[in-house]
This record gives C-alpha cells, sequence and structure tokens, in this order.
C-alpha cells in the first residue's frame, strides 16, 4: 500500500514519506531535532485535550482556566483548515506501475476515487458500496476472486470516507495476476450495474450498524470523535443522523455511488 500511496500522492512531496517516517530520515534525527520539533508542535499547533473517567467539567474547566498552562494554551495557534486532494489529474490520466522482486507472492493494489456524493443519496451509500464490492467476506470480491475462481490468496476492499478513496489489495501468485484483475474488473462492473441482492443490501447494513456499535465502546473513538469534531465536523453523523441515513439507503443509492468510481493508479508487484 506505501507504493500505491506514492503513486495517489505522486505530486505532493509531504505524502510521499509514510506517517511512520522511513530510514533515510530516521539516521538523520538526532535527540535535538526531536526536542526542538516538539516545542515548536506545542507553541504553534492546536492542542485537544481529551480526559477520561468519572470528573466533574465545572470543576476540570475551572482547575484548566487557573493552571500555568492557560494563558499558554490560549495563544494563537495555526490555522486548522485542512484540504483534500481531489486526484484530477489521476482520473485523467491514471498511473501504473509494476516492478518484479524474488518473492513467493505477488501483490495487487488498486486506486479509485469516488464522485462526491450527491445529497439525495445517503452518506452511508459509498460504505455500502465496498462492503458489497470487497469490504466483507459475503462480498464479490472475496467469494469470486478468492473461494470461487481460487485466484488470490486474499483480496478486499476499503473505501476511506474522508479522501474519497476506494482502494483494493490482493495476494496471490504472478501467474493469476491478469486473470483476478479482469475478474475484480467483472464484480466491479456487476456493482455498477446493480447486480446484487437486497440481502446483500441489508447485510451491508447489519454490518455498517454493527461496525457503528462495536467500535462506539471504546474510549479511542471518543478521543477521535473530539479530534474530527474540531478539526472536520462536516464529517461526523450523530447516532440518531447515522440512523436516518442507514434507512434511507437503498439500491439505487449504491449504483449511483458505483457508477461514479474512477481509476486512478494501480501497482502491481510480481514475484518471479
Amino acid at each position: 500500500m506505501l507504493k500505491l500511496s506514492s503513486l495517489i500522492h505522486h505530486d505532493n512531496p509531504d505524502k510521499q514519506v509514510p506517517i511512520f517516517g522511513d530510514m533515510v530520515h530516521l539516521n538523520k534525527l538526532t535527540n535535538q531535532d526531536l526536542f526542538e520539533h516538539y516545542k515548536k508542535t506545542i507553541q504553534e499547533d492546536m492542542i485537544i485535550i481529551n480526559v477520561v473517567g468519572d470528573v466533574d467539567d465545572k470543576e476540570l474547566l475551572d482547575a484548566m482556566d487557573n493552571s500555568a498552562m492557560s494563558s499558554f494554551l490560549k495563544n494563537a495557534r495555526q490555522d486548522r483548515k485542512i484540504t483534500f486532494d481531489q486526484f484530477k489529474n489521476l482520473i485523467d490520466h491514471p498511473l501504473n506501475q509494476e516492478e518484479h522482486k524474488h518473492i513467493n507472492q505477488s501483490r495487487l493494489a488498486l486506486a479509485y476515487v469516488t464522485d462526491k456524493t450527491d445529497p439525495s443519496v445517503s452518506h452511508l451509500a459509498p460504505q455500502a458500496m465496498n462492503l458489497i464490492l470487497g469490504g466483507d467476506d459475503q462480498s464479490k470480491l472475496f467469494l469470486q476472486v478468492r473461494e470461487k475462481n481460487s485466484l488470490a490468496y486474499s483480496v478486499s476492499s476499503m473505501y476511506h470516507p474522508i479522501s474519497h478513496l476506494l482502494t483494493i489489495q490482493a495476494g496471490l501468485d504472478a501467474k493469476t495476476v491478469d486473470q483476478a484483475m479482469d475478474l475484480i474488473n467483472k464484480q466491479i462492473s456487476f456493482v455498477k450495474e446493480g447486480q446484487f441482492t437486497q440481502a446483500q443490501i441489508e447485510h451491508a447494513k447489519k454490518v455498517l450498524s454493527t461496525r457503528r456499535k462495536i467500535s462506539s465502546d471504546s474510549i479511542q473513538y471518543y478521543i477521535m470523535h473530539n479530534i474530527w469534531e474540531n478539526i472536520y465536523p462536516k464529517s461526523l453523523l450523530d447516532d440518531e443522523h447515522y440512523q436516518a441515513e442507514l434507512d434511507k439507503l437503498d439500491k439505487d443509492h449504491i449504483i449511483k455511488v458505483a457508477q461514479g468510481i474512477h481509476d486512478i493508479a494501480q501497482y502491481r508487484l510480481i514475484g518471479d
């Protein structure tokens, strides 16, 4: 996926380096560099403090206001506005890369971007479409590419709501790469044509609902929710609106999203 990400963000140098860095940067890093970076971050970046536990809100806020950090935290901070890639150039000119290495298992990584969701379409339609395509063990990719035709050891898709990216990964033998690619394209076409059942839609709805409930039963969920609430509140749905979007979801919505899929990048790692 790192190679695929490099293709997707080929014109953005900041995104060419993985979030965890690389050996080139790590070898140059010193303790003083880290210290200066942390100082700059604390002084300039937006700070969000999450407090977990049975605390009195008023007492906590009063304590913060009366602390030495109070005036410091109220200093002017960098603009927290965020922007997202549109991938317009890649839609017109998709990028492809193939590498050969002495490895046992080949890898296939594909990237697509979906059109912006129409207001009349459920916000959850792209995620449901992903589940039907390859985001679940009942999906078309899993059942057709892996189980029925044995063209891959693993295959799955993932949808990224913030960036509107859909990615597909497969681990397979070098000799089956082209066959697998053809079958993957067919499954995408089937979803675009509405060749999926109401039972699959209901299954996708159930999975989305269950995952929401499971994820919300963790401290990390509320921390991330708080962060996004401050950075990009439009990306959030409360429980009531989430259920409304789930109830609103139908087959036409999923088809419309699928028909707005654009191929933008493909990476093949072929084992010799």
